[in-house]
């Protein structure tokens, strides 16, 4: 499934401008409020450093990190890296076609990764120690 998305796109500010901001103001251009949406992944692009902010909150199906338009590239993860940091329950992270669990831990990503899809998942029981 191809995630609902939201997306931002914030442009940089000169600092000599900056100091002149008023609260309203730097609010309105730096402050990211609505990250986690169930079934969606938000995305907030900040032309400082290209830099990416997103959320992605799955609810009852897989999410898809499709291409992302103002990066210009083919898919998500082209010339750029990807850090994910699971903050829910048992997650899982599918990367092109290879899984990998997350619960509450956190999982990286080079720029070659063409498929990115997180997605709700149920943990099997931790076994017994045998210590």
């Amino acid at each position: 499934m191809t995630a609902p998305k939201t997306t931002d796109e914030r442009q940089a500010a000169h600092p000599r401008d900056v100091r002149g901001y008023d609260t309203e103001t730097l609010r309105a251009d730096f402050l990211i409020e609505r990250i986690f949406v169930p079934g969606e992944i938000t995305l907030t692009y900040s032309h400082y450093d290209r830099m990416i902010v997103g959320g992605a909150m799955p609810a009852a199906a897989a999410l898809t990190l499709a291409p992302f338009a103002p990066t210009g590239t083919p898919f998500f993860l082209a010339r750029r890296e990807l850090g994910v940091i699971n903050l829910g329950g048992a997650g899982r992270v599918t990367v092109d076609g290879r899984r990998s669990i997350c619960p509450i831990s956190t999982l990286s990503m080079s720029g070659s990764a063409r498929r990115t899809s997180p997605s709700p998942a149920r943990m099997p029981p931790t076994p017994p120690s045998s210590t």
